[in-house]
């Protein structure tokens, strides 16, 4: 929303860094943060003997889509039948073991692995007519994380800021917007996550609700 005119005189006497700054936050406040799901295809690599193709397949599938809802997600996995569900209200994820029929909880601001790096770099992919940005996250065990994003799939970042895990908080902090695309990279294997179709639509809260065990 624009402001008074009277307001934006006053401001301009009180300095135009103070008009540019408020003005900015006023503009800012006025995005609406994506809701709905978007669906990723997976592809997976083997980089060692101990860990074939074979059986990344069948622990990630080729499919999976990820719900967004006001600071919360849902992550299904399409060939399982599991799930996750992280809920910025107690800033814990839940995992629903569809095979097991258990439940698992984790608290999402834990995380193990020392950060090496974090930075934003120039991205040249573009994902379903989106030009995106890049965001590459290594670790010190040698693993890494490589987002692409286009910011213009703003989603308000303020309810991750505690979700520690994978440093979900810097990247939601600086992309400000859901992953395009995902390249996991560890000692045995590459996943990759690329979206296929992006839905914006009202969700239903009970997709977020905590999943019990039988």
């Amino acid at each position: 929303m624009p402001c008074p005119k009277q307001t934006v005189k006053q401001l301009a006497v009180w300095g135009p860094a103070l008009l540019l700054g408020l003005l900015a936050a006023t503009n800012t406040s006025a995005q609406d943060s994506f809701e709905g799901i978007i669906h990723y295809e997976i592809s997976v690599e083997s980089k060692s003997d101990r860990v074939t193709k074979e059986y990344l397949v069948s622990a990630y599938g080729t499919r999976q889509s990820i719900y967004f809802q006001a600071g919360n997600l849902r992550t299904e996995y399409h060939n399982s039948g599991s799930y996750e569900i992280f809920r910025s209200s107690d800033n814990k994820q839940y995992a629903w073991l569809a095979k097991k029929q258990k439940l698992e909880v984790f608290d999402a601001a834990e995380e193990q692995r020392q950060l090496a790096s974090f930075k934003v770099v120039e991205s040249d992919e573009v994902i379903l007519g989106r030009p995106t940005k890049l965001i590459e996250i290594e670790y010190e065990d040698g693993s890494s994380s490589k987002y692409c994003f286009d910011s213009s799939l703003y989603i308000n970042p303020e309810p991750f800021m505690h979700f520690r895990f994978a440093f979900q908080n810097r990247y939601w902090e600086v992309a400000q917007a859901p992953y395009l695309k995902h390249v996991k990279t560890n000692v045995d294997s590459v996943i990759t996550y690329t979206a296929t179709k992006i839905e914006r639509r009202l969700l239903d809260s009970q997709l977020f609700a905590v999943p019990r065990s039988e």
